[in-house]
């Protein structure tokens, strides 16, 4: 019988595993693909879901995140914001919480994943239907007054071990992550303004 944290760790690595193989040398991957998921003992778990924080009703924490375009990302600004910070250098992006209640389960399982240091997938939205990833991502950050939290990517090398990454690991994963975005999103390549400073004031967690 799996520990819960045994049972965490061993599901993410499946998951690490089975993006590098739908990774196409980088390409953007069909939602239909993300959705049907990956199989861990004989059952299939979905790599998200139509909210853009996901946790799988098989595993302890929080999966993935995920920023939308147009209809999809209606009231939210950390798609064109992921974008800046990933295309001005910086260490980290924001996402934003789901609005309406900071107490709602999907922000409660932000504070969690930030609290316990747990390695997830960044979904970043690339039109089409498609969707560039970023794993392992690190919730670093939850400030509930602006109803944002901040990211930070490691590399996949480290599997699902659980830590946030140091800086130089840091500016690795965003080098690759930039990399890959100015690819695969011809339309991102101009470099787009910062409209705040980055770094953000970690908040009390929801009640």
């Amino acid at each position: 019988m799996w520990q819960a944290d045994e049972l965490d760790q061993q599901m993410r690595l499946a998951a690490f595993r089975h993006l590098v193989g739908l990774n196409h040398g980088g390409a953007p991957i069909a939602w239909t693909e993300l959705e049907y998921g990956f199989e861990f003992e004989g059952e299939r778990v979905r790599f998200v879901h139509q909210q853009g924080i996901w946790k799988p009703k098989q595993m302890p924490h929080l999966l993935s995140i995920r920023t939308g375009l147009g209809r999809d990302a209606e009231g939210y600004e950390d798609y064109e914001s992921g974008v800046a910070e990933v295309l001005n250098g910086a260490d980290h992006v924001r996402y934003a919480f789901r609005r309406g209640n900071v107490n709602h389960a999907h922000n409660r399982h932000l504070y969690d994943a930030m609290t316990n240091d747990v390695p997830l997938v960044y979904f970043l939205a690339a039109g089409d239907g498609r969707y560039l990833w970023a794993a392992p991502a690190y919730i670093s950050l939850v400030d509930k007054i602006s109803e944002t939290c901040e990211v930070v990517f490691g590399s996949l090398d480290r599997g699902p071990a659980y830590g946030l990454p140091g800086l130089a690991e840091r500016e690795q994963g965003m080098r690759l992550f930039r990399e890959r975005l100015v690819r695969w999103l011809p339309q991102a390549r101009r470099s787009l303004p910062l409209e705040r400073p980055l770094r953000m004031v970690a908040e009390d967690p929801p009640e």
